[in-house]
């Protein structure tokens, strides 16, 4: 599905750090697949998901990202 290739995308390239998907109201079960997918990549800084209905919170770098519905 579209969160398993969205993380597979982002866990190939290498030099990707900031990722933009605002506006793009994709849903929940999505974003919580797409966090479980990048759970380990190291090199993606930041992810923005303006005017959506999922809020990213992240604790620190080595915590998977935590996807909450707002």
């Amino acid at each position: 599905g579209l969160g398993f290739k969205l993380a597979e995308a982002c866990n190939l390239n290498k030099e990707l750090r900031h990722l933009d998907i605002s506006h793009n109201k994709i849903r929940l079960d999505v974003m919580s697949v797409f966090g479980e997918g990048i759970k380990d990549n190291h090199t993606l800084y930041g992810i923005m998901f303006k005017e959506t209905n999922v809020l990213l919170i992240q604790l620190d770098s080595s915590e998977l990202m935590t996807l909450i519905k707002y």
